[in-house]
């Protein structure tokens, strides 16, 4: 990797029971500055497929989509690498959208919700120094914050923060994904790898979410599209999904 590279891991920590989630698509985002060379890369969980900017539709199919799970390689869904293989490069620098899709049967107190939604995870970066970045005493002139944005459905999206300290991988960015039986909505988190994260989750299996300022940070929305159209394209696979547009 080229200087600066930043290696963001993404988990899934959290997930309610009957509630299956698919990883449908990782799409690389590049800069489209002739004279750049930046290099964003992506390793799906178990290390078994690698996704660069050159990866073809193709191979695309064979590889999603692929079914993660807190219980499974330590709640690793994958960790995307940013970098470039010019250290003249600076500015905007590349980014990855993880697309999912959430499907199963929420069950509590003999209430059921059909659960059948997609969604998506932003990762991008502040700007890149470049070696201008160098001359100013930043070391490797990579970016300060790595930025996390979910969304769920149609719902508006919801952001957070994650510092890159220099020499350092930044700290894991953790999925939290709950289901509202009653009041048949999905809840969305994500944040920053802490000791904290399961007393978000707990909370949110009690619906507090909804209630008051725990619910800050959570993209809420639908619990399903309706007509099981998510669930429908399990079986069709990388193209099924393709063809619902979040």
């Amino acid at each position: 990797m080229g200087i600066g590279a930043i290696n963001q891991a993404v988990y899934i920590r959290g997930l309610h029971a009957g509630v299956t989630m698919y990883i449908t698509d990782v799409e690389l985002i590049v800069p489209s500055e002739e004279g750049t060379d930046w290099w964003p890369t992506w390793s799906a969980v178990g290390g078994n497929a690698i996704l660069t900017k050159r990866t073809s539709v193709e191979d695309k199919k064979k590889i999603f989509p692929q079914t993660v799970s807190p219980s499974a390689q330590g709640g690793l869904i994958g960790t995307l690498g940013l970098s470039t293989l010019n250290v003249t490069d600076s500015g905007t620098g590349p980014s990855a959208r993880i697309r999912f899709a959430l499907v199963g049967k929420a069950v509590e107190d003999g209430v059921e919700v059909d659960v059948d939604q997609v969604g998506s995870v932003l990762v991008e970066t502040s700007e890149w120094g470049g070696l201008g970045g160098i001359f100013l005493l930043k070391p490797y002139a990579r970016p300060d914050t790595t930025n996390v944005i979910v969304q769920l459905g149609g719902t508006d999206p919801v952001f957070a923060s994650n510092s890159n300290d220099a020499l350092q991988s930044p700290r894991g960015i953790e999925l939290l994904v709950t289901v509202d039986v009653k009041a048949k909505k999905l809840g969305l988190k994500a944040i920053v790898m802490q000791d904290g994260w399961h007393d978000a989750f707990n909370y949110a299996l009690k619906g507090i979410f909804f209630a008051h300022e725990a619910g800050v940070g959570w993209a809420i929305g639908a619990a399903g599209l309706g007509a099981g159209a998510v669930g429908a394209a399990v079986g069709g696979g990388f193209e099924a999904f393709k063809a619902i547009v979040l």
